[in-house]
């Protein structure tokens, strides 16, 4: 039985939220992000971007179409914004991405329209259906089938949020740049040095370098991040 309510006390620690403020705060409905790498819609307005004071308010702009999350509209004020997802306010043309701070909080970082049309989602596993087609898993839900297998498990790309579709790839490979997403360095962005057997990598961050799980991380680009993944804080 999926439990109705949620005190503030017992939120994932990745919500930078007063937690004496009230007892009780807005539980998520299921969705494709991880509950601790997601937020509800009605506290990312309420209490990180601060653009609106109640839910009933949240409830509106939901009923007017004014709200958007990665181009879609949504029906509830308990959806759960994940990781990388866009909020966007068609009527004042104001886009917002859910990154992570570098202490390791949920937060929401203003972006470009340019920038609002794209994330980067990573692949997770690979189903295969009938007659012989494959399918691409990805961290946030999405899937779809491809023509070739180019990808291994562990690899990102940037997808097109508007066209549904793979912009480019990035590869998980030496000197490739990933942000962690859970771990000690959550918020951080690392450089692969090398990859060892398994589901283990080594990755200079801050100044040292680690052996991780390929879980702990997200490949985000090469040379630069392809959109913004994080804030300093």
């Amino acid at each position: 039985m999926v439990k109705a309510h949620l005190k503030r006390l017992a939120a994932p620690r990745t919500w930078k939220i007063p937690r004496k403020k009230s007892t009780w705060i807005t539980r998520p409905l299921p969705g494709r992000s991880r509950f601790e790498l997601g937020m509800p819609i009605s506290v990312i307005l309420k209490e990180v971007i601060n653009l609106t004071k109640t839910t009933r308010e949240v409830r509106y702009l939901i009923y007017n179409k004014q709200l958007l999350v990665n181009h879609k509209e949504i029906k509830s004020h308990k959806h759960l914004v994940g990781l990388f997802d866009v909020i966007s306010f068609p009527s004042i043309n104001k886009h917002y991405r859910l990154v992570l701070s570098t202490k390791g909080y949920l937060t929401c970082k203003e972006i470009d329209e340019k920038e609002a049309s794209y994330k980067i989602i990573k692949l997770i596993n690979k189903t295969y259906l009938k007659g012989g087609k494959l399918q691409y898993n990805f961290n946030d839900g999405t899937n779809f089938i491809v023509k070739e297998d180019k990808l291994n498990v562990g690899d990102g790309i940037l997808f097109d949020l508007k066209n549904k579709k793979q912009k480019n790839e990035i590869k998980l490979e030496e000197n490739t740049l990933v942000i962690f997403i859970a771990g000690a360095h959550m918020g951080h962005i690392g450089k692969v040095k090398s990859l060892s057997k398994g589901s283990r990598l080594f990755v200079n961050v801050e100044n040292s370098t680690k052996e991780v799980k390929k879980d702990f991380i997200i490949p985000i680009g090469k040379e630069k991040p392809l959109i913004t993944v994080n804030v300093e804080e």
